[in-house]
């Protein structure tokens, strides 16, 4: 017999939590808080989409635009990085002797 039965709004199916026990109240406990922030963040994306694209009107291609943006912050994030990677690699060679690591090992605890 369920404890609880719910239908999400979002994909229109039917939810069941059926187990018993802190350890299935938590993990449905967390299906809801993901519910909740997607919930969230799908009610105010559009806005500040529209703020941002004031132009477009249609809701789907509002959030689309917003993906595409997200994407392209992550690429030039991960560019930015790789460049720093690339600016500062071998900046330290000859710094370190050669067997200095095993000697510092040496004083770490067991």
């Amino acid at each position: 017999m369920p404890l609880l039965v719910w239908v999400d709004a979002r994909s229109r199916r039917q939810v069941t939590l059926t187990k018993h026990g802190p350890a299935a109240l938590q993990a449905h406990l967390a299906a809801l808080q993901a519910i909740a922030a997607a919930w969230t963040w799908s009610a105010s994306s559009p806005a500040i989409a529209q703020r941002r694209w004031p132009d477009v009107q249609d809701r789907r291609q509002l959030l689309l635009r917003l993906v595409q943006a997200g994407r392209e912050s992550l690429e030039r994030e991960a560019s930015e990085r790789e460049a720093a990677v690339s600016e500062t690699a071998g900046s330290l060679t000859g710094v370190y002797e050669s067997g200095e690591l095993a000697r510092v090992r040496e004083d770490w605890p067991a």
